[in-house]
């Protein structure tokens, strides 16, 4: 981490409004806010307390909004510096990580048509349409 004191303040202020006990194994994961629910991050971010001018998962002070990642069920936006914006995104180190998503993706939607569509015969078969 570039600056550990900027981390731990901001895990730290977070708990705090959460009125959740800060604990030190929060401080060793890159998803710390994934503990908390959707509403309690649009709660944070209502208090300025995710994006505060620097990178919250090594301190740094000097990022821009040019990085970021969303949060499941938020609306709200996490800004990060580049470094670390790189390094928790496996898909930008990894064109394997893209092509299995998307093969799955692809595999699931043949699955599902091909259900509705037996369902569809089923169902006509049934009830001699």
């Amino acid at each position: 981490m570039k600056n550990i004191e900027n981390v731990k303040k901001y895990r730290k202020d977070i708990c705090e409004a959460l009125g959740v006990e800060f604990k030190e194994e929060y401080m060793h994961t890159d998803y710390f806010l994934g503990r908390f629910m959707g509403r309690d991050r649009d709660y944070l971010d209502s208090l300025g307390l995710i994006n505060r001018g620097f990178c919250p998962l090594c301190g740094e002070e000097s990022i821009s909004n040019d990085y970021h990642r969303g949060m499941a069920f938020s609306s709200a936006v996490q800004y990060l510096c580049k470094d670390c914006y790189e390094r928790t995104n496996p898909h930008l180190n990894s064109p394997g990580y893209t092509r299995r998503y998307y093969t799955a993706k692809f595999i699931i939607w043949v699955i599902g048509i091909g259900v509705l569509i037996s369902a569809f015969f089923l169902i006509k078969g049934c009830f001699n349409f």
